[in-house]
């Protein structure tokens, strides 16, 4: 399915089905960011509990380019 032809088919449904269905894809996405956060902290946490050393804030800033 190309975009253009799902975008003609959310123009033909009823104002009240596009909000559901946004409402939807916000709920997955949502779902799928807290999922991402959750394996990302037990990554962090089981390094820890290896006894690796943290990295300090100001050089995970300098390395992904933050000041």
């Amino acid at each position: 399915m190309t975009a253009t032809i799902l975008i003609e088919q959310f123009k033909k449904l009823p104002s009240r089905e596009r909000r559901k269905v946004f409402a939807w894809m916000d709920h997955e996405l949502s779902q799928r960011e807290d999922e991402q956060a959750r394996k990302a902290a037990k990554a962090v946490l089981a390094k820890i509990t290896a006894g690796e050393p943290t990295t300090p804030w100001p050089q995970v800033k300098k390395e992904i380019g933050l000041r």
